[in-house]
Order: C-alpha cells, then structure tokens, then sequence
C-alpha cells in the first residue's frame, strides 16, 4: 500500500476549499471583514475629498449640471421665480375657445323687442299674444302684429298646439280673429285634437266666430291693415298686405276623430252655424271618418228634431235623404233601429224608402237592449 504524504493531503484540502469558496460564490467571514474594512476606507476617503472641495468647485459643478440639463437659471430670473404666487379663484377661467367666444358674445347682444314679446313661456309655451287674445286685448293685439317681423310668429303653438288664433275663437273674440286673418296667421293649423279654428267655432255654436272664419276679406279691411301697417307694406315677407288670404278656405278638413265642421254643428244642435257653414259651400251630405254618418244621421241619432227639420226643409234641394253609412244603413233605417216612428213619419214624407234595417247577430237580444246601444252593431 502506498504512503499517503501529510502534506499532499494538506495541499488537497486548501484545493478544495478553495474550489469550494469560489463553487458557492460566498465569501468566507475572513475574507468579508477584510472587504468590509477597505470599503469603509474608500467611502471615508471619497468623504474627505468631498470635504476638501472649494466653493470654486461646486461652482464648477453646477454649471455643468446647469449645462447638462440645457437651461441657464441666473440670479435675476430665479429672484423673479421665487415672487411669482399662485392665486385660487373661486371661479375657474375657461380656455379660450372660438366658439364659447361667438356664444359669449351672442348672449351679450341686446334682444330684439319682438324676441321678448314672441317668447315662448316655460309653464304653457304661450307668449305674449296668446295672452292677449284670451284677455280680449285689442289694442294690444294691434302693436304686437306692428311688431311682429314675419307672420309665422302668428303661428305659435303652446304646449296644446293652440295658436294665437285657436285661443281667440275659445274666448270668442271674432275682430281679433278677423286682425290675425288680415295679418297672415294660417287658419287651419290643428291643435293637439286636430281642430282648427273653424271646428271650435263650430263645435261651440259661436255664429260670429264662423262668419269671422269663412267671410271673404273685403278692400276696406285691406285698407285699415295698410293704415295700421303702412310701414311694413314694402316688406317682401309679409306679403298679406299684397295679397290678403283667401276665405273660406277648406271646409272639409276633418279632425283626428274623422269629424267636418258640419258633423260638430251637427252634434251640438248649432242650426245657425249649421246653416252658414253650408251657405259659405260646405258639403252637407259629407261623412265622418268613423262610422260614416251624415248630418242627418247625427241629427237622428240625437233626436234633434229641430236639426232634421232644418234639413228636410231648407236643405231638400241638396240633402241626400238615402245616404248610407258604412254599415249600409240610411236615414230611415236609422230612424227605425231608434225606434223613432215620428221621425220616421217625417222621413217618409220627405221621399224617404221605408226600408227594414239589416239582420244582424244580436237581433235577437234587440228587445232586451237599448235602441241606442243597439245601433253601435250597425255602425
């Protein structure tokens, strides 16, 4: 067996652990206090040259910091820095910005005095004139038409639809309707039920407001209107002074529920308007969208015996006494469905067909039901 010599194996062991330190990457307690040690030194070194520098070197120093970061900060701009305040208002500026400029200076011109009185209210949307034609303020009425620079503020409509014209055939004020006639305000805008003013006067038996509505506009009107409005008769958008408006207009316009004028004088019993409103050529034998009934339908329907009178007399020559609704019954038929044998009587005399009403299925339950509810199965 070979010797193995002491010293070889010392040799060996200083290898290995030396190959170990440098294996683990950890530096043995020895060798870490000797670093620790000189890296002390080197910051107590680095310390005292720090230490050692003159004011002429941080000067150095910072002009090349002053340079590195490109702006040169003197002593008088910096004096000027550091007085600069920053003040909080209690209201923050807005950019400037073109377009709040144009509003800026949109909000800062004065109003027009037509703006003003045009203007429509929050609560009702109504101006000025709507307020006036209520109130029966002719005067009133007068300057704010002078005032006015287009017909078609006549026209307004509040939150109802209701234009200025709407509200003075409510109110019954016939010369303000004739005033806004003259001045331009169209005649057959509809309210939010789809009447015009002439289905309101109609409706309401005012015999004044209708005239007022369908009579034709005559020279002397026309010459008052230059005389209140003189100074506008050059003006190529009011042109009513020119050429006033045609009256009457349509009278067979219906309203969302399909009704004429003729049907609502009709339903109301206004023989007066009834009869002016075919004077002015209203068509008496029209009908409503519903159901198809004539005026003398309505007026059988009714019992109105002094409507059916005014028809079967002063309207012979253009009532037509056989006329049928859309559930195919005539005046006669209507009469006998009512049980009405006067008016029957009357109707036959006339020249009207006695004729049986239709069979229908509830004819059996006839005797149990009421004669006007019985007539809904036919219309």
């Amino acid at each position: 067996m070979s010797k193995i010599n002491k010293n070889d194996s010392n040799d060996d062991g200083k290898e290995n652990s030396d190959n170990k330190d440098m294996d683990s990457g950890f530096i043995p307690s020895s060798s870490l206090s000797t670093h620790l040690e000189i890296d002390y030194k080197d910051e107590r070194s680095s310390d005292k040259k720090k230490s050692s520098k003159t004011a002429a070197d941080y000067g150095k120093e910072a002009e090349m910091e002053d340079l590195d970061s490109g702006i040169l900060v003197s002593a008088e701009l910096s004096s000027k820095i550091s007085d600069l305040k920053i003040e909080n208002d209690e209201e923050p500026r807005q950019m400037a910005n073109p377009s709040n400029k144009q509003q800026h200076q949109q909000q800062q011109q004065p109003q027009q005095p037509w703006e003003i009185y045009y203007q429509q209210t929050k609560e009702g949307g109504d101006t000025q004139l709507h307020f006036a034609c209520v109130d029966g303020l002719e005067k009133v009425v007068a300057a704010l038409i002078r005032l006015a620079p287009h017909s078609c503020l006549f026209n307004i409509q509040n939150n109802d639809c209701q234009t200025a014209m709407h509200l003075a055939t409510l109110s019954s004020k016939p010369k303000i309707i004739r005033m806004l006639l003259i001045a331009g305000a169209d005649p057959v805008i509809r309210d939010r039920h789809g009447n015009n003013a002439l289905h309101l006067a109609s409706e309401a038996g005012d015999l004044q407001c209708v005239k007022a509505l369908t009579t034709p506009i005559s020279k002397s009107e026309i010459q008052e209107a230059h005389r209140n409005y003189g100074h506008r008769s050059q003006d190529k958008s009011t042109s009513y002074l020119r050429k006033p408006p045609q009256l009457p207009f349509d009278l067979e316009f219906r309203n969302y529920d399909g009704e004429r004028c003729v049907h609502l004088a009709a339903m109301g019993g206004h023989v007066d308007v009834l009869r002016e409103l075919v004077y002015v050529g209203a068509d008496i034998n029209s009908k409503e969208g519903k159901s198809g009934r004539t005026p003398l339908h309505i007026a059988i329907e009714a019992a109105n015996d002094v409507v059916l009178t005014y028809l079967l007399e002063e309207c012979k020559s253009t009532l037509n006494i056989e006329a049928i609704t859309y559930g195919g019954l005539t005046a006669y038929q209507f009469a006998s469905v009512l049980k009405n044998v006067s008016f029957q009587n009357n109707l036959m005399k006339r020249g009207a067909e006695p004729l049986t009403p239709p069979d229908t299925d509830d004819d059996s339950d006839m005797e149990d039901e009421d004669a006007s509810m019985h007539i809904a199965n036919y219309i």
